[in-house]
């Protein structure tokens, strides 16, 4: 094979491992993304099996579920915040 050839087909093979990789790293986005949709009930059931699907051969997308699950549990389990008196004051002067 010529030069030439030899890096066209290098060209082809890098870019198809690129495409590859684009669409594992959009198949965890998506899945990411739609965690939060699932965690507040609103993931449509078909989109549920899709992510539970990609969950179950996905470790690293599992372990981002359950930091993701954590990290929601220990915030709802913070005192609501209260604005300072003053800043409510400020506030409340300021409507009309």
């Amino acid at each position: 094979m010529s030069e030439l050839g030899l890096n066209s087909a290098r060209e082809t093979a890098r870019l198809a491992a690129q495409q590859r990789v684009g669409v594992a790293e959009r198949s965890h986005e998506w899945a990411r993304e739609a965690l939060t949709d699932l965690a507040d009930g609103s993931l449509a059931t078909d989109d549920q099996c899709a992510l539970e699907a990609h969950l179950a051969t996905c470790a690293s997308c599992t372990a981002f579920r359950r930091t993701y699950e954590r990290t929601v549990e220990l915030l709802q389990g913070l005192p609501p915040a209260k604005a300072p008196a003053e800043a409510k004051r400020r506030v409340l002067e300021s409507l009309p």
